[in-house]
């Protein structure tokens, strides 16, 4: 049960990062830039965050997956046995 329970954390992790990289910051941006674009007044600020955005996507992507990986792997999904567990010094 708790390995199961690890994989699906580690599986919302992976969405997240997906859903957060992609769309969020990569689409986002670009969704700002065309509407910096079509405003009547453009302001430098905005099309400057949205690149940023656009930029930092993947990385920001990556970062949340491996979290939520991480904490899966925590939660137990992971088959590594600790080799001196039940050793006494």
């Amino acid at each position: 049960m708790v390995k199961l329970f690890g994989i699906l954390i580690a599986l919302a992790g992976v969405c997240l990062g997906v859903y957060t990289g992609f769309w969020v910051m990569f689409v986002g941006g670009i969704v700002d830039i065309i509407d910096a674009v079509k405003a009547p007044v453009a302001d430098a600020g905005i099309i400057g965050w949205a690149i940023l955005k656009i930029l930092l996507a993947s990385f920001v992507g990556v970062v949340i997956a491996w979290i939520g990986i991480a904490i899966g792997a925590l939660c137990g999904f992971s088959s590594v046995k600790f080799r001196y567990r039940n050793r006494r010094f």
